[in-house]
């Protein structure tokens, strides 16, 4: 056993399905992820769907600042005893940086830490709360050995001139968010191949929630609300890396709803790119 820990090297698995990595790009590097998340909500009567589609690059600056840029479209379906709505759009575009101040195996966790800027999407489609928006974002991780690693990820927001959805009115709030998630993940299987690849698959639990504000239509004008969605991930991801260090992956988790502000039950596909130039 002591042998095997001592040849085992650092791999940096990066990005569970919703928990942040600590782990950023190496310097040149491009990571482009997109995530697929269908969920289901029943209240009331109503039944709710939505699919969430967000495309993620990440590029690495140097070998610990990397930038990030989030894009996401969504779709939602409703239905109830006074018949079926849709609506699609944006939401909110995500600008940020991250830089990696602690590493592995220097310290014992890795450490990354940075800015936020969220630009408004599609307000009147209810996909975006129509206010630009500030974050800080800040995730930490470790390999504990061949077989498993860790993420943490917390993420705080805050949403300036929110606008109010009730109608003839120009009120505007200022709201805050919260959103926190943690992952374990086991890797059952790396193989090597002989020209040099590497085969992957990894097995991941995961946990997040969201602690945040938003803006509730009121008789003459809104009123900020409060909802606590929490959620469970299990999950499974396979990829293989070239010779030549380009990195495909494809994951598969369900979703489970813990509140009652959560969806119901959904699913997550995810396929990722990485690549340097």
């Amino acid at each position: 056993m002591a042998a095997a820990e001592e040849s085992f090297l650092p791999e940096e698995p990066d990005y569970a399905f919703v928990t942040g990595s600590p782990y950023t790009e190496t310097k040149k590097f491009l990571q482009i992820i997109l995530t697929n998340f269908f969920n289901s909500f029943d209240e009331a009567g109503i039944t709710s769907r939505e699919l969430n589609n967000f495309l993620r690059f990440e590029y690495g600056i140097t070998d610990r600042l990397e930038a990030d840029l989030v894009l996401n479209f969504n779709d939602q379906w409703n239905s109830g005893a006074d018949g079926n709505s849709d609506a699609h759009g944006f939401g909110d575009t995500l600008l940020g940086l991250r830089y990696r101040i602690l590493r592995e195996p220097e310290f014992p966790i890795t450490l990354s830490f940075g800015p936020q800027i969220l630009l408004p999407g599609s307000f009147s489609k209810s996909f975006s709360s129509g206010g630009f928006g500030l974050a800080w974002d800040l995730t930490t991780g470790r390999e504990w050995n061949r077989w498993f690693f860790h993420y943490l990820s917390l993420n705080y927001a805050t949403t300036f001139a929110a606008k109010d959805p009730t109608q003839g009115s120009f009120s505007d709030f200022n709201l805050h968010n919260f959103n926190w998630g943690v992952a374990l993940g086991f890797r059952p299987i790396e193989k090597t191949t002989r020209s040099g690849g590497r085969h992957d698959l990894h097995v991941t639990i995961e946990a997040s929630g969201t602690f945040g504000q938003s803006v509730a239509a009121g008789s003459v004008q809104g009123f900020p609300t409060t909802d606590n969605e929490i959620i469970f991930v299990p999950g499974l991801r396979y990829g293989y890396i070239t010779p030549k260090k380009f990195l495909a992956e494809v994951g598969l988790a369900g979703v489970i709803g813990l509140s009652s502000d959560s969806p119901d039950w959904g699913l997550i596909l995810q396929t990722q790119w990485e690549f340097g130039f």
